[in-house]
């Protein structure tokens, strides 16, 4: 999946916090190729081991330094799910 602005996968259930990513810094937009997942219990969408997106920043010239953008997500087991959470990465 393609994705462009504030991009978060949506997993198919409310109660769960899904992979998102959103830039940090005015003007600052990002496009990205999110893994599909498997389906998975209830409707979800989820991803096993290493999950690698990536994702291309576009900024305006001149570009802040350093571009920012946060990460969310959250990691579950099939009986129970850690709390979420979120990175804010630098480039």
């Amino acid at each position: 999946m393609v994705a462009r602005g504030d991009l978060g996968v949506e997993i198919g259930d409310a109660a769960l916090i899904g992979l998102r990513a959103e830039p940090r810094d005015e003007g600052v937009r990002i496009e990205a190729t999110w893994p599909a997942g498997e389906p998975g219990p209830g409707g979800t969408r989820v991803h096993h081991g290493e999950v690698r997106v990536p994702i291309r920043l576009i900024a305006p010239q001149p570009a802040p330094r350093p571009l920012r953008l946060r990460v969310r997500w959250q990691c579950c087991t099939d009986t129970a799910c850690l709390a979420p959470s979120e990175s804010v990465v630098e480039a």
